[in-house]
């Protein structure tokens, strides 16, 4: 999957408010971003692990950022962001990725 703009690579911090996620970047700066994930995430959110959030690029949103991918407690790489779901399996299917799905004519979005 491409994102557009690309992600920026960060270092998570905290979770608070269930929405909110407080990040690091390289240069040290620190800001909140939105988590569009209202689960637990227990073994997602590892303190001080890489994360990469997406620039919505609207100046007007409260949280200009939101929380994309995470790296789990286990190491690999984990997206959060629910509606990525969706999107994705709607790639793969237009792409011929999923080969049981080939040769449909019509592919409905949920």
């Amino acid at each position: 999957m491409k994102y557009h703009p690309p992600l920026e690579k960060v270092r998570f911090l905290r979770r608070f408010k269930r929405f909110l996620v407080d990040v690091e970047r390289e240069n040290g700066e620190i800001f909140t971003v939105h988590c569009p994930n209202t689960g637990r995430m227990t073994n997602c959110l590892v303190k001080n692990s890489d994360c990469w959030i997406l620039d919505s690029e609207n100046p007007k949103r409260k949280y200009r950022y939101s929380l994309e991918l995470v790296t789990t407690s286990t190491g690999h790489i984990a997206c959060v962001n629910t509606q990525r779901a969706n999107e994705l399996v709607y790639d793969a299917i237009n792409v011929s990725s999923i080969s049981d799905l080939n040769g449909y004519n019509t592919v409905l979005r949920e």
